[in-house]
């Protein structure tokens, strides 16, 4: 075959359970050229046991992806460390993703991350607790749309 890539369906890649993110960052930078093989289209993490780093890290390995799943960020997670702010900030306006899912969400912040790190959403689907301020989230995505 003179190309690999035409052999492979779009996938979707899910990330479950990770507690020590040094020892995934290992295992990533190890398979890192599946990435480049495999057309990636749909991450679904579950950040519960880890840092936002490694979402980011992932979204600037995965060029192909256009819809994300996120469960579970632990309020606090929201900061980003030294080391993968330049990648986020490459990643404001380099990802093309498009539809974003959000699972058990707590805080509007969180909410916002997402829409701001995603500039070309045209899907949202937030599932959020019974404390969370929706007059606040319907402000923020109505102002949004006038930009």
């Amino acid at each position: 075959m003179n190309s690999p890539t035409s052999t492979f369906q779009d996938i979707e890649f899910n990330v479950i359970n990770i507690c020590d993110f040094e020892r995934y960052k290992y295992f990533l930078n190890n398979i890192n050229s599946i990435f480049q093989i495999i057309r990636i289209t749909f991450l679904n993490i579950d950040l519960c046991y880890s840092s936002i780093d490694l979402l980011i890290d992932f979204i600037s390995r995965l060029s192909n992806l256009n819809s994300l799943s996120v469960s579970c960020l632990p309020l606090l997670e929201l900061n980003i460390s030294t080391n993968e702010t330049s990648k986020f900030y490459l990643l404001l306006n380099n990802n093309n993703i498009k539809k974003v899912n959000l699972e058990k969400m707590v805080a509007f912040e969180q909410i916002q991350f997402f829409i701001d790190l995603c500039p070309h959403i045209e899907y949202l689907q937030v599932g959020c607790t019974s404390n969370f301020n929706c007059e606040m989230f319907k402000r923020f995505v109505l102002m949004k749309e006038q930009y």
